[in-house]
């Protein structure tokens, strides 16, 4: 019996032994990410509307050297618009960083707390810590990002399209962090070298499969789920995934330690 069948026989033990646990991770997963969506469809509506009245702003822009006023007053428009864009990406970075540190810190813990056992306090703190240094660094490129795409869309052409490589690297680091939340901080970077890197034989299989399966899961919705039925099938689907693959990782990162 390999590693990964080894892990997931472990995983269904857990789940097992743990059902109310289980029962709880699932529905503090449907709370986090009915929460995550309220919150990005809240701004990408209000980053719509800010789009449309600059779009509106330079096509109301007359150039007339006699009526100076008249100008100042359209670009004064369109900069007060392009001032709320940015602040309303800035307000959506950090509310979704923040739900992520409460939502997705509480489920990775209450995992750690099933597999590994222990109190849920120190498996968050290391959440907690371990998220602020990766994400912090993170939000501030992604912010500038977003910047300079606003400013000059042709500038960032190649960055655009190395976005999705760039963002799979984040989530390989972040998940690989997450699965060692037992393990002290001093001992960290040691513990990720052994297992994300030295292992990765291991972990990239694993990761890219839960990645795969999840976001497999999001386009069949996004074809398929046109009636309540398929989206509640859909939405079960996807939770259940979320819950079990953070099972499972933690599960086979205890084994490769």
């Amino acid at each position: 019996m390999n590693i990964f069948t080894q892990s997931l026989k472990d995983s269904l033990t857990s789940i097992k032994q743990h059902k109310k646990l289980f029962t709880f991770i699932i529905i503090l997963q449907l709370v986090f990410l009915i929460t995550l969506s309220i919150v990005f469809v809240k701004y990408q509506v209000l980053m719509f509307q800010n789009l449309e009245t600059i779009t509106a702003g330079i096509q109301n822009i007359e150039v007339d050297e006699s009526d100076l006023t008249g100008m100042l007053s359209g670009f004064s428009s369109v900069t007060g618009s392009y001032d709320a864009l940015l602040g309303n990406v800035s307000s959506m970075i950090f509310w979704f960083f923040i739900i992520f540190l409460i939502g997705n810190g509480l489920l990775w813990s209450i995992v750690h707390v099933m597999v590994n056992k222990g109190k849920l306090l120190p498996y968050l703190t290391n959440f907690i810590i371990i998220s602020l240094i990766v994400l912090l660094p993170t939000g501030f490129f992604l912010y500038k990002f977003f910047q300079d795409v606003l400013v000059n869309p042709d500038g960032v052409a190649r960055l655009t399209a190395m976005m999705p490589y760039i963002l799979l690297i984040i989530a390989y680091i972040l998940i690989s962090l997450f699965t060692l939340l037992r393990t002290p901080l001093s001992k960290y970077p040691y513990s990720f070298f052994k297992t994300a890197i030295l292992k990765y034989y291991y972990m990239i299989p694993a990761v890219l499969i839960s990645i795969g399966f999840i976001s497999g899961i999001i386009y069949l919705a996004y074809l398929y789920a046109h009636t309540l039925p398929t989206l509640l099938l859909s939405l079960t689907l996807l939770i259940l995934s979320f819950s079990f693959s953070k099972i499972y990782l933690v599960h086979l990162v205890k084994r490769l330690q």
